[in-house]
């Protein structure tokens, strides 16, 4: 039986319910467990999935006895992942955090730490758009070679109005202050973006050359908090590929622009160019751009979208992960790596000054000493 535990019982946490619900309808046994200090919440999740089991509190269900893969997920807001994946990779569950992974890159070197000494799996949310067919196939031309020598990446979404807890979700207020949320777009969905182009490109070096933040000014219901985070982000990137190969990125996101909505994720090389859309909810098509005696081309595929959507997809892929056997350490130092990279990114924004990360081995990494298992969390570590 594959034990899953969530923490949260509101929206999000009711979306890894259902995700669960599809990998029972697939032919796996599955037990739901919850536990929110909210009770209104918890009678609403308890309505919903009445199989699942309830508990008293999070403390009590992480006393659970373990079973092998046992997996907790973090469905609460972004200030209390780090304790709460702390306690959970401490009493022995794997764990998969909702987005962003904590709130700084000392919490996130910590957890991974943690998680590779404990043999666990700690995986972000951030994976709910990597694995989607349109982008695996600009993956596939990428490594094989068929758009030549890479030179640019176009990875541009603005939209004029879709913040979270303003434009949607406007009951949720912890959207509104950076303070618990992490700060703007960059935070909310920058951790899709940096993974789709991790997904593509798995690189080993991203420099981050320059960046910026803007804050466009709103009216509506929430006009003074739609100024407290940073709406509209953008960089200049340099990725360095396994391979050695260097491409240079141009990223844009927006959630809030009084410019015009764009929507276009491209990679361009010597030979051809590839665009796709990677959001699987507008439809999975891919379209290849080349040159035939002369003169341009575009040829498009087409993919199902998933019926299962897309909150449903990191639950469903850490279990066949889990499944499968592979080294937890894998994905774990992709979850750190990505928002050390996002991370990065926020900071050249906030000073100008340009960062590299670089994708580190397990092997010969330095890591931090921590407490026996069984000790109690720390509730927040230094912001940096």
């Amino acid at each position: 039986m594959q034990r899953i535990f969530i923490v949260g019982a509101g929206f999000i946490a009711r979306q890894h319910a259902l995700a669960a619900a599809t990998l029972t309808r697939d032919g796996h046994e599955i037990q739901v467990h919850v536990a929110d200090p909210d009770a209104d919440a918890v009678a609403v999740f308890a309505r919903e999935f009445p199989e699942s089991v309830v508990h008293e509190s999070v403390e009590q269900m992480m006393s659970t006895s373990r079973f092998l893969d046992d997996i907790a997920v973090i469905a609460t807001p972004p200030f209390t992942h780090f304790p709460l994946a702390w306690r959970a990779l401490d009493a022995g569950f794997h764990v998969l955090c909702e987005k962003p992974l904590v709130m700084n890159t000392r919490e996130a070197e910590q957890l991974a730490a943690r998680a590779r000494e404990m043999g666990l799996v700690l995986e972000s949310c951030d994976s709910r758009f990597r694995a989607v067919p349109a982008t695996q196939r600009a993956r596939e031309l990428v490594e094989r070679q068929e758009l030549g020598d890479l030179y640019h990446v176009t990875f541009r979404n603005k939209a004029r109005r879709s913040r979270s807890g303003i434009d949607f979700q406007p009951e949720t207020a912890w959207f509104r202050d950076p303070a618990r949320s992490g700060g703007g777009v960059l935070m909310d969905w920058g951790p899709y973006d940096l993974a789709v182009l991790d997904e593509v490109f798995a690189p080993s070096c991203v420099e981050i050359v320059s960046a910026w933040a803007g804050r466009p000014r709103t009216g509506g219901p929430f006009k003074e908090a739609s100024t407290l985070a940073s709406y509209h982000v953008g960089a200049s990137m340099r990725l360095t590929t396994m391979a050695g190969d260097r491409v240079d990125v141009s990223y844009e996101r927006a959630a809030s622009t009084h410019g015009l909505e764009t929507n276009l994720v491209e990679i361009e090389g010597s030979s051809g160019a590839v665009r796709w859309d990677w959001l699987d909810w507008t439809g999975d098509r891919v379209t290849l751009a080349i040159d035939v005696e002369g003169l341009p081309d575009e040829r498009q595929s087409t993919f199902p979208v998933d019926d299962d959507g897309f909150h449903a997809r990191p639950l469903k892929d850490l279990v066949h992960f889990l499944q499968g056997g592979s080294s937890a350490s894998t994905r774990t130092n992709r979850t750190e790596y990505t928002f050390l990279w996002l991370r990065a990114l926020s900071a050249v924004c906030d000073d100008g000054m340009p960062r590299s990360v670089k994708r580190r081995p397990l092997a010969g990494r330095d890591e931090p000493a921590f407490p026996a298992v069984g000790t109690p969390a720390p509730l927040r570590t230094d912001a940096r």
